[in-house]
């Protein structure tokens, strides 16, 4: 019985450490976005939103496009709602939008012209 109890603590012991150290991600903001920007000058655009989070907790992102990629700058998401910041083309515009689940929906501002814009999470 003795023995059952030691092996026992060291297993939850052993588990209790490795999850501290490796904590598992559960942000659902993580990973690429499949989106659409409409009537834009150009037409629709498609585009992928990809988020990251560093050690810090501190998102970062960046759109990629036919034409290239787009640092988006002050990325922040609170309670489900994205702002952030890029340059498209010498303007610079705002993104902001609301997760819900797996979507997005949002607008994209800029030069005095507003684009709804609307996605969904690419599943890994």
């Amino acid at each position: 019985m003795k023995t059952t109890i030691i092996m026992y603590t060291i297993f939850s012991l052993g588990l209790l450490s490795f999850t501290a150290l490796n904590p598992i991600s559960e942000d659902k903001y993580i990973g690429d976005w499949e989106m659409v920007v409409e009537e834009t000058p150009e037409g629709d655009i498609s585009l992928t939103m990809t988020i990251t989070l560093d050690d810090e907790q501190v998102y970062s992102g960046e759109l990629t496009t036919s034409e290239g990629n787009y640092s988006l700058e002050n990325l922040s998401i609170k309670e489900g709602n994205l702002l952030a910041y890029f340059v498209y083309q010498d303007g610079d515009f705002e993104l902001s939008g609301t997760f819900d689940e797996n979507e997005f929906t949002g607008e994209i501002y800029g030069m005095d012209m507003t684009f709804t814009t609307n996605g969904k999470k690419v599943e890994e």
